[in-house]
């Protein structure tokens, strides 16, 4: 197999309200063209981005995976990257425009591109909520989920909650005073609707999930997930504690969920931090595989 054979192939993701972006697809490499590798129908993983983080951060998690017999979607978060708009004081969205348009409309496309493949959701930071928060009111669509340095952003689950509360709020005090968050400009995250970081605000204020316009008690509903969900949290991220990681684990009680936390130097020598863990994720990704691999629904 070249590696022109192994090149992503982009797919259009159109959501309801006509938004698009662009996934890049990674097709599993297997090791021959036996009988037996042409009949194993591959899992799919559909990774969503931290917020602000383009898809194409993710290139080397997605060839980890590749690597290893997995199909990998690198989906675009709304707003950013490839996506066809940007927030700014006369386009708005939140939470629920992206777990109610953007990720049916990627799973659909997987669906068509990737047929019969289980679907497994992995999220990185607010793109693990999401994928969460989708699953609570889709549940039937996926076959589980991996969560890595992904949480519930409460303030009291931080090693400094007072300066935590502070500045989710003041964030949020920008964003609506500005119409948007410039948070290119200010050092935190990308150009973010001002929906959704009263979205992320409030699930600092409170570690619950009230979702601007929405009526469902999502807490609730994670509660009633029993898909398999891995939950990985690292030493050295601030941003992700192992505290408030287990908060979000915490929240579908109904799961088969499996955490791991891991502290410096057992994935790799690299102090592993919010983001560059995605640099360093081979033997993570090697890990996951064999999770992924043991559980029924694979």
């Amino acid at each position: 197999m070249t590696t022109d054979d192994l090149a992503p192939e982009a797919i259009e993701v159109v959501a309801d309200d006509a938004v698009s972006s662009i996934m890049q697809l990674y097709r599993a490499k297997t090791p021959d063209d036996s009988p037996e590798n042409n009949q194993r129908i591959s899992p799919v993983i559909l990774g969503m981005p931290a917020m602000g983080v383009r898809s194409g951060y993710y290139e080397s998690l997605a060839r980890n995976f590749q690597a290893l017999g997995m199909h990998y979607a690198c989906g675009e978060l709304r707003g950013i990257g490839s996506s066809s708009i940007r927030a700014s004081r006369r386009t708005n969205f939140g939470y629920l425009d992206m777990i109610n348009r953007d990720w049916p409309a990627c799973v659909e496309a997987l669906r068509l591109h990737c047929p019969g493949s289980p679907i497994w959701l992995l999220g990185h930071s607010l793109g693990g909520q999401l994928n969460a928060l989708y699953t609570a009111t889709h549940p039937d669509q996926i076959s589980g989920m991996i969560l890595i340095s992904s949480c519930t952003v409460y303030y009291r689950n931080y090693p400094h909650p007072i300066r935590l509360w502070l500045s989710s709020q003041a964030l949020r005090v920008v964003a609506e005073l500005n119409g948007y968050l410039p948070g290119k400009r200010i050092g935190f995250a990308g150009t973010e609707a001002r929906r959704v970081i009263r979205d992320w605000a409030r699930n600092a204020r409170n570690g619950d999930y009230r979702i601007e316009n929405s009526p469902l008690d999502y807490d609730k509903l994670l509660g009633r997930i029993r898909h398999p969900v891995l939950g990985v949290s690292l030493a050295t991220d601030d941003m992700a504690p192992r505290r408030a990681v287990d908060h979000l684990c915490q929240k579908m009680e109904m799961a088969k969920v499996e955490r791991w936390h891991f502290e410096n130097g057992e994935l790799t020598s690299q102090l592993l931090d919010h983001f560059n863990w995605v640099k360093h994720s081979q033997e993570l990704v090697t890990r996951i595989t064999a999770w992924m691999t043991s559980q029924s629904v694979v």
